[in-house]
Parts: structure tokens; sequence; C-alpha cells
């Protein structure tokens, strides 16, 4: 009995400690915070978040996160709870500057590498970096996504057509 309970146990810590990409950004939960829980995050914990008027989308400018200044960072909702969080920068001087972000979350989440990002079936991290040297513009973007909440309003998308 009490091996079968020391396995049960270590099982049970086993499943518990597999390294997944963390779904809290911000204090918030993708796929479980709801606007107005968010709402009052932002309020209480950043200056200045701004609301649109049809309650999908929160946000606040110039901000700094992961040592790292956003100039925008938007909260959209699927039914009044958090899908998705957007980092947008336009302060990286060069892509090298954006490679360390990119490193860390390549140490963190190597196992769940994809062509786009990173994907752990429930959550998907999407980077991107973007150059016009032409008018010496760099920026750089991340998208944290709560899939199971993605896949449901793709499908609605494509049944509105």
């Amino acid at each position: 009995m009490k091996r079968l309970s020391l396995l049960l146990i270590s099982i049970v810590l086993s499943i518990t400690s597999f390294a997944q990409i963390q779904r809290k950004v911000f204090g918030c939960t993708l796929g479980t915070s709801t606007y107005n829980q968010v709402e009052k995050i932002l309020e209480t914990n950043y200056e200045n978040p701004w609301f649109d008027g049809s309650r999908t989308m929160l946000g606040f400018d110039n901000i700094e996160y992961g040592g790292y200044t956003w100039h925008k960072v938007t909260f959209k909702f699927y039914k009044k709870v958090l899908y998705s969080v957007t980092l947008e920068g336009s302060n990286f001087a060069t892509r090298q500057d954006f490679s360390g972000l990119e490193s860390d979350l390549r140490s963190r989440y190597s196992q769940y590498r994809t062509s786009g990002g990173y994907d752990d079936g429930t959550v998907v991290i999407k980077t991107s970096f973007f150059e016009n040297p032409e008018h010496n513009y760099k920026s750089a973007k991340i998208v944290y996504e709560y899939k199971p909440f993605t896949k449901k309003k793709e499908a609605e998308n494509n049944s509105a057509w």
C-alpha cells in the first residue's frame, strides 16, 4: 500500500512539473480571466490603461515588460474571457535587440517550437520582427493566444461567410 501511495504521488508530481507555456501575462490568465478582472488588474497595477467601447479590447501604451519597452499592449477577449495579449514595440534598434527575447523564449519553450513560434496545445506564442530600412523603422511583436478560443473564433468567422 505504501508503494502504491508513493507511486501515485510521484506520478502526480511529475505530471504537474511538466513545463508548459505560461498562461499568465501581466497578472492575467489566458482562457480564464474575465474582461472585468483584467480591467481591474490594469487599473490597479498600470498607469493609463485604455478601453474600447465594445468591451472586447483593453490595453495600454509605453510599458516595460520582460526587460523591453513596448509601445502598445492589447488584450483581446472572446465572450468576455481573455484570449489574446499582443505586445508591440518599435524601439528595437536592430534584430539583435529582439534576438535576446527570442533566445529566452527558445530556451524556455524549445520543446514547443513550431515554424510560427511556440505551441503547447493550449497557448501559442508568435513572434515577429519587421524592418523597413527605407524609413529606418524597426518593430517587434509578440502575441500570446489561448488556442481553444482562437479555434472557436476562427470557426465562427468562417461560418459567418
